[in-house]
């Protein structure tokens, strides 16, 4: 009965989360199989991922789209996200329920809610957090303002569950309680593995399958739990130096059987130097901003905060910042971690640091951890900072470049000790224990904020249109006919914003599209190069190629070269071209942003 008990202790925070979210979005009044969250921009690439995996079995290969297929199918690997395979597992898994792709992407999304609440949870309990509090915690997490301004525009980083996992473990790391080795009497190592290696062990190959950012900064962390053990023991190469090794390795080997596919693809075919080009100066663009962690977010209840944020809001270059916030509560915590540091060095009575542990009546181990997650705050914001240490880091690493992401850390750590404080008000206090949800409710509503409802009828919209467009080519095509799309894009971000092109696909059931191709190889060098025929040749190889229409986006295409004036006559006489050439009439979307030409 009691195991019964402490099991539903565990499921009270994740269904707690769905609940929140489902009030705060009104989910009820939302149809699932549409774009509930996003759609556009980068929100398009992930649907495309998920699209992959339904339709393909996994994400390795697509055989409906980077037509003309000159050297096989469009292959992944030039752009290797192997190591979402976690997050891939659980669209595998919705895929078996269904084969909507926005239904599994929305489910997707709303899943993120609960499993971050759930390891949140645990890590707390993990430190003897109380309930109540852990609960409160956790939700507060996975209600964070990151949570919300990635949504599915970056799906995958909106499933951080892995986070309050790998600080448990730094936690651990830096108290000594991780055993691998030891030393028996005769002065010998040898391998005496306690539970806390074996559940380590567990979190670096789980952190290691959600994401390269997560993955990396998962050993950064562990770094610096061991360099803060190090400088309170004054030993740095002892036994949890090889833990450390060992962790950080378990994570790096990970990572190379996620991404050996692409070691064989690239042995293959050559390596694709034109894919995922970051120069290292971008660490310094996309740096954590400290003043980023205090704003309130741009959609606040109260007035006024949220034209704070609109000050700032020319400074917020790119939503990479935007989602920097970490709320009032977590920022309470940020700033007490902050001092906590620096009143450490004062041993006087009256210093606020004896002040505190006398009137919140902590003890030797409430100090500790106290200490070790201000070190771990302390060290991250040195280090990701914009001009931070992490720019060593970035000349030979130039790929993981968003270092704003560190903010993820900061939250959890700064969440962690307003728990430990919360506990120390509460005591087994009733009315401190409402006080607390209060609080809680409170901050949720600063984090989440309004929800925009006609933002989401435009959205839907937009889907709708879309849909009915592609729609009408099917019916109007025979199945597998491949179609030519303009403009000509490689993938991915070769402009950027592309993305737009990859609607055809995402409302498609049985069309083969030349968008997306990737960049740099065979196919997409074709594309480019049957671009630069006269109009006649240009449908005739089109033709030879299997094509048998042409879809423009007509946005993207006066997108492409902004500096020039004569861009829309360059379009209105390309579909004027077109028309005369195609065999019926075109097919206009209802917004006039798409059109297309049967050939």
């Amino acid at each position: 009965m009691k195991f019964v008990k402490n099991s539903l202790t565990y499921l009270a925070s994740p269904i707690l989360a769905l609940l929140i979210l489902a009030t705060f979005f009104q989910l009820w009044n939302c149809d699932l199989s549409k774009p509930v969250f996003g759609y556009g921009q980068d929100a398009l690439f992930h649907i495309f991922i998920i699209k992959t995996i339904v339709s393909s079995g996994w994400f390795f290969q697509n055989d409906f789209v980077g037509y003309p297929h000159i050297s096989g199918s469009f292959f992944f690997q030039d752009f290797p996200i192997h190591a979402d395979s976690f997050n891939f597992l659980i669209v595998k898994i919705f895929s078996y329920f269904s084969s909507d792709v926005f239904l599994i992407t929305n489910y997707f999304f709303i899943f993120t809610f609960s499993l971050i609440a759930f390891t949140s949870f645990i890590a707390l309990r993990a430190f003897n957090i109380s309930i109540v509090t852990a609960i409160a915690i956790s939700l507060l997490y996975a209600f964070t303002p990151y949570h919300l301004a990635r949504n599915v525009l970056h799906l995958f980083l909106s499933n951080y569950a892995a986070i309050p996992l790998v600080i448990m473990v730094a936690l651990w790391l830096a108290t000594s309680k991780i055993q691998l080795l030891i030393l028996n009497e005769k002065g010998r190592f040898e391998f005496a593995p306690n539970r806390f290696f074996f559940i380590s062990f567990i979190v670096a190959i789980f952190v290691a399958t959600n994401g390269a950012y997560y993955a990396s900064y998962s050993c950064v962390i562990f770094v610096f739990a061991w360099f803060l053990r190090g400088l309170k023991k004054g030993s740095f190469l002892d036994c949890q130096a090889f833990n450390l090794v060992v962790l950080c390795s378990i994570i790096l080997l990970t990572l190379l059987i996620l991404y050996f596919p692409s070691f064989i693809y690239w042995s293959n075919n050559g390596f694709n130097k034109e894919v995922a080009n970051r120069d290292p100066s971008s660490s310094e663009y996309y740096a954590l901003h400290i003043i980023d962690l205090f704003l309130p977010i741009a959609n606040h209840y109260l007035n006024y905060l949220s034209k704070l944020h609109l000050i700032f809001d020319e400074a917020l270059v790119g939503w990479e910042r935007d989602a920097e916030n970490l709320g009032i509560l977590a920022s309470v915590g940020f700033i007490f971690l902050l001092l906590w540091m620096f009143a450490k060095s004062q041993n006087s009575e009256n210093s606020f640091i004896q002040k505190t542990i006398k009137k919140l009546s902590l003890n030797e181990d409430e100090k500790n951890l106290i200490s070790n997650l201000a070190g771990l705050n302390l060290l991250v914001v040195l280090f990701a900072t914009v001009g931070g240490l992490v720019m060593f880091v970035a000349l030979p690493f130039p790929l993981l470049r968003s270092h704003a992401r560190f903010c993820i850390f900061l939250a959890f750590f700064s969440l962690f000790v307003v728990g430990i404080i919360f506990d120390k008000i509460a005591r087994d206090r009733a009315i401190a224990k409402f006080l607390i949800i209060a609080v809680t409710i409170l901050a949720l509503l600063d984090q989440v904020g309004k929800i925009d409802v006609a933002r989401r009828d435009v959205m839907q919209n937009n889907f709708n249109i879309d849909h009915d467009f592609v729609a009408k080519i099917e019916a109007n095509m025979a199945p597998n006919s491949q179609i030519f799309i303009l403009p000509v894009f490689g993938f991915p971000e070769e402009v950027g914003d592309e993305y737009e092109s990859l609607v055809f696909y995402l409302h498609s059931q049985n069309l083969r599209w030349s968008y997306p191709a990737i960049l740099g190889r065979p196919t997409n060098l074709w594309q480019k190069e049957v671009l630069k025929l006269d109009k006649k040749n240009f449908i005739s190889e089109l033709k030879k190629a299997g094509f048998s229409g042409i879809a423009i986006d007509r946005m993207h295409f006066t997108r492409k070269e902004k500096e020039k004036k004569n861009e829309w006559q360059k379009l209105r006489a390309l579909e004027k071209s077109l028309d005369a050439l195609s065999k019926e009439k075109p097919i206009t979307s209802r917004d006039m942003k798409f059109v297309f030409f049967k050939i």
